[in-house]
């Protein structure tokens, strides 16, 4: 599977999670972590906020590698 890029990211989150009433303020703050730290940081957020929808388009849609650790040596599904 390809790197979709930042806007492909936004695209799929955008789309997936549309039916979720919360995606309107989930898919902003993901883009940012996105912009800030990568879409594998990202990851580790989504977990880390229990958004489980969000984590399964990063790994599902956009090629995020859920064996990456962050800085404390933890996988996001640690």
């Amino acid at each position: 599977m390809s790197d979709p890029g930042t806007e492909g990211i936004k695209a799929l989150l955008t789309e997936r999670l549309a039916p979720y009433p919360e995606s309107k303020t989930w898919v902003p703050r993901v883009m940012k972590w996105v912009g800030k730290i990568g879409k594998q940081g990202a990851l580790h957020m989504s977990i880390r906020n229990g958004w489980g929808e969000v984590a399964q388009v990063l790994v599902a849609d956009c090629n995020a590698n859920v064996n990456v650790k962050d800085k404390e040596g933890r996988t996001p599904l640690v």
